[in-house]
């Protein structure tokens, strides 16, 4: 929050000192670096060598907060086609609404065999889509009375690797509501929040295996729990994001939904899909960044790690 504030409310700042005193140039300097170091937070404005689609990825993972389908159901029909169209091999799916789908069927129009489902209500809830085997590693951790929480599933990948993949909905302060300000209201997002932070800090320890974590983190770059990530050595697919690339959250640009893996992705792109306010993000991994990952996995696995 302290971040979001720091990044936002300093152009509040700005432009007062800017109405003190026009002829400043300090101010406009300073207002130009502010400009400069929001673009640096939310795009990226600098080339990448790995531009380029893999002709045939090993591994395409996603991770897109589908907003409910703003309960519509001929909404939802057009994200089944979008999924189907996007074509992950993987998709961790937050504020998802079936509709009057079951899960599996759910899956099974969105193109998908296997669909871990946490249930925050009959049809509400976050859900992990996968082309290969997948099983419930433990219960879902779900904060009462919302969608937001973590679903961690086991894939056994088609190198007959079993990848940890943890599908996660940081709980977010809802400042457009008035109640939202109050601070009975932010010691509670406080307190869900450190603990599913405690939650992911134990299962980047305890998993020696390839480990991806995606979702929608309602966190900034600079927040503490994407430092926190940082620090534990997974690697944010943003490092392979395209020129321009960055923004998942609209209209107020900002980028809130991350997949974080054991290496660097080849390409990072991000996909809108109508009346959306997420980005549908996708990273997509070739056999060069996954080869000396897997090897280390199996290494810790004859150790006894």
């Amino acid at each position: 929050m302290a971040a979001l504030g720091a990044m936002y409310a300093g152009w509040l700042l700005i432009g007062y000192f800017l109405w003190k005193d026009r002829q400043g140039r300090l101010y406009w300097i300073l207002y130009g670096v502010l400009w400069v170091s929001s673009w640096l937070l939310n795009y990226r404005l600098w080339p990448t060598p790995k531009n380029t689609p893999l002709l045939d990825p090993v591994l395409r993972i996603a991770t897109w907060n589908i907003d409910a389908s703003d309960y519509d159901r001929r909404l939802i029909e057009k994200d089944l086609d979008f999924l189907a169209r996007m074509g992950a091999d993987i998709v961790c799916l937050q504020e998802l609404y079936l509709g009057d789908y079951s899960a599996e069927c759910f899956a099974e129009r969105a193109g998908y065999p296997y669909i871990l489902f946490g249930k925050a209500g009959p049809a509400m809830g976050m859900a992990i889509l996968s082309r290969y085997p997948i099983t419930l590693h433990e219960h879902p951790f779900l904060l009462k009375g919302s969608t937001n929480g973590i679903l961690i599933g086991e894939v056994v990948l088609p190198s007959g690797d079993t990848a940890l993949v943890v599908n996660v909905h940081y709980p977010s302060y809802r400042l457009g509501k008035l109640s939202s300000w109050l601070y009975s209201h932010w010691r509670q997002v406080w307190k869900a929040q450190q603990r599913m932070d405690t939650l992911l800090a134990a299962i980047s320890q305890s998993w020696s295996g390839p480990l991806w974590i995606g979702g929608d983190f309602n966190a900034i770059p600079l927040s503490y729990a994407v430092g926190e990530l940082q620090r534990s050595g997974l690697k944010d697919s943003y490092a392979a994001a395209e020129w321009l690339e960055g923004p998942t959250w609209r209209p107020f640009p900002l980028r809130i939904d991350y997949i974080w893996g054991p290496c660097t992705p080849h390409r990072q792109k991000t996909y809108w899909a109508p009346k959306h306010h997420h980005a549908y993000v996708l990273a997509e991994y070739g056999g060069a960044e996954l080869a000396a990952v897997m090897k280390k996995s199996a290494t810790f696995v004859r150790l006894g790690r």
